[in-house]
């Protein structure tokens, strides 16, 4: 007769399937921890900058709630419509800041009042498909040259929210002759310019320093504006 092999004692037995027990957890709690890293540690976003007038997208992981980075950013030029560029209203340089635009973090998105505001206007399509404001600049090409150089410099000292001012009243008074309509401009928007100032004086005091030297700048010009024929 054969011999049967000894009976395993209870407590290997035990020990056994504890240990199959422990790498089922680790390894169930790996994949989670993957999973919910990727879930709710995936970090996305776009920035824009006022001085390139560029636009990017960002990705990168990191530690859910410790929020510290599990990879290097990732960034990724965005095409804007070029318009602006194309036909001289603007003037670009290399990157210097990059303001937000939105980010997403896991299911959660973030949109400040910043340059999404003015994406929005460069975006803008008029009813037959064409931009709105490539079309105007067309149209009124002087105005537009007075026009887009004070958009680049709110959105250069981040002053977004003054944004759809300046194209409301630029839309009001572009019949008006340019000298009359860039002192118009100038002066509605010194005004609103130094409200933000005020807003922005405890939070962010040197910006608000900065914003009251350009107006003061934006002013100084108002002569010369005026006295062109």
């Amino acid at each position: 007769m054969a011999s049967s092999s000894p009976a395993r004692p209870a407590t290997q037995n035990l020990l056994h399937i504890d240990r199959r027990a422990v790498v089922l957890v680790l390894v169930g709690t790996l994949i989670g921890g993957v999973l919910f890293t990727m879930g709710f540690g995936r970090v996305t976003g776009r920035e824009f900058s006022p001085e390139a007038f560029a636009l990017r997208e960002f990705r990168y992981y990191q530690l859910p709630l410790l929020s510290i980075p599990l990879s290097r950013v990732r960034r990724k030029d965005v095409s804007l419509p070029d318009y602006l560029v194309q036909g001289n209203f603007i003037k670009v340089a290399p990157a210097q800041n990059w303001h937000l635009v939105s980010a997403t973090k896991g299911w959660r998105r973030y949109t400040p009042h910043g340059p999404e505001v003015l994406l929005g206007y460069l975006q803008a399509r008029d009813s037959g498909g064409a931009y709105y404001w490539d079309r105007w600049s067309a149209q009124h090409p002087d105005r537009a040259s007075v026009l887009w150089p004070l958009v680049v410099e709110l959105a250069r000292l981040n002053l977004y929210p003054a944004i759809p001012d300046l194209m409301r009243w630029a839309e009001a008074e572009k019949e008006r002759p340019v000298a009359e309509f860039q002192q118009r401009l100038n002066e509605q928007l010194a005004a609103r310019c130094l409200e933000l100032a005020d807003v922005l004086e405890g939070s962010e005091p040197q910006v608000a320093m900065d914003v009251r030297a350009w107006v003061r700048t934006l002013l100084e010009a108002q002569p010369a504006a005026a006295s062109k024929p």
